[in-house]
């Protein structure tokens, strides 16, 4: 693997579509409480990234956009063409009209600036995708907004547009014979972003994420991330994770699903990444256990992914990540692998330790976490095309090879089709 440089496209104004509701309703006798979804948690991400001294090695700035000739360091508007890449004209007609502050869809929350800030982020996130294809780079695009969520016509989970499928988008029809591969690692199943390339032979979108845990229903059922929605040209992977998968689990899905899938899919014009951080151990909103280390081994192999059949095109979008403490170490660590920087290098991750000292039950990879990642690799003939076998340092991982291939796919509502088309979570 070879250094490189990553290009991070931010403003502290795409910071500002704060959520002013709380994360409780107005509830007699509940006491209010901040909601999850804090700009200041990414905040803290930008903050780590140049306390560590990245900027001063491997990252840099954006340069500021032109504007009638002119440089212009403010954030640029997109036109409403480009938000129909993705979305309605009658949702962006609704946006548009949107006063006050309340509620736009399943804590989709809005104020008197959303449309101005959001609207911001989606050209941002064009820029960014138009730089990494024309000039071969690696984007990364840190605001206050994820995306992944938004539907064409629906706000959902936090997320108002979506904005990385605006930037595939705004790429697939500049040449006859586009095409691009979509890795989102966030804990949530991208259903936006699922339903708008289900149907597009185009785009391989590949989701590794947590088994029932959001959303619940989408499109009548047709994009809730579970196993079996394959899209109609096979392009879509979703592989459900059970509550609890470590870095065992996700290491052995990325060398027996992502790696393979990609390889098949072949050569194509940009690898472009959802990143969320909300598999990590200490969020919120999800059950998962990856330290930053793991976020460092996402970034070493999507940087050699990319190298080898994406021409080093690398797009990448903050999406979720819901503790404050944890994220911007998770960040800093995706940052340097995709990079090909130490893990280790400047500022060490505080809590990896605490995560390594919870044992094998948490790190390494279990039975019945394996049985799903073999049955969507069998699902996807996926089995025999590890076309790339990467060696990166990463002894100090425990091996986490040591389960049976003997085992029966689990009956589970959570990972299977159930008659009623919903599938249900375990209490």
């Amino acid at each position: 693997m070879r250094k490189r440089e990553c290009i991070i496209y931010t403003h502290e104004y795409l910071f500002w579509d704060e959520n002013v509701l709380g994360a409780l309703p107005q509830v007699h006798g509940a006491q209010f409480t901040a909601h999850w979804n804090q700009p200041d948690i990414k905040r803290r991400c930008l903050a780590l990234l140049h306390r560590s001294g990245c900027f001063d090695e491997f990252l840099r700035l954006a340069p500021p956009t032109l504007l009638q000739g002119k440089e212009c360091s403010f954030p640029a508007l997109a036109n409403v063409d480009e938000l129909l890449l993705v979305h309605d004209i009658e949702y962006i007609k609704k946006l548009q009209g949107l006063q006050g502050c309340g509620d736009f869809g399943e804590e989709a929350f809005f104020t008197s600036q959303t449309y101005d800030i959001v609207s911001r982020v989606a050209k941002m996130a064009i820029n960014a995708a138009k730089k990494s294809c024309e000039e071969r780079a690696i984007t990364y695009v840190l605001t206050g907004c994820p995306g992944h969520h938004a539907e064409p016509s629906r706000a959902r989970g936090f997320c108002i547009l979506n904005y990385l499928a605006i930037a595939v988008a705004s790429r697939l029809d500049l040449s006859q014979n586009s095409r691009f591969i979509i890795f989102d690692f966030d804990a949530h199943a991208p259903n936006g972003t699922q339903c708008k390339f289900a149907n597009d032979p185009r785009i391989l979108l590949i989701s590794f994420h947590q088994a029932g845990c959001y959303p619940y229903d989408s499109d009548n059922g047709r994009h809730t991330g579970r196993l079996e929605q394959i899209g109609d040209f096979h392009n879509i992977i979703n592989l459900p994770l059970p509550p609890g998968s470590g870095a065992g689990a996700y290491k052995y899905a990325i060398q027996h699903v992502l790696i393979p899938a990609v390889t098949r899919f072949g050569n194509c014009n940009g690898f472009f990444v959802s990143a969320g951080y909300d598999a990590g151990f200490m969020d919120p909103l999800a059950r998962m256990n990856l330290g930053s280390r793991t976020f460092h081994y996402f970034g070493q192999i999507i940087q050699q992914l990319a190298h080898d059949f994406c021409q080093d095109t690398i797009f990448c979008f903050h999406e979720g990540g819901y503790s404050s403490a944890h994220v911007p170490f998770s960040c800093l660590a995706f940052l340097q692998g995709l990079c090909a920087q130490n893990n280790s290098q400047n500022i060490h991750c505080p809590f990896q330790d605490e995560l390594d000292a919870m044992g094998p039950l948490n790190n390494e990879l279990q039975p019945h976490q394996q049985t799903i990642i073999d049955r969507v690799a069998q699902q996807h003939q996926l089995h025999g095309l590890h076309g790339l076998q990467p060696q990166f340092e990463d002894s100090e991982v425990p091996a986490y090879f040591k389960c049976p291939l003997s085992l029966e796919i689990m009956q589970d509502p959570v990972y299977l089709h159930t008659d009623s088309g919903h599938s249900f979570e375990r209490s």
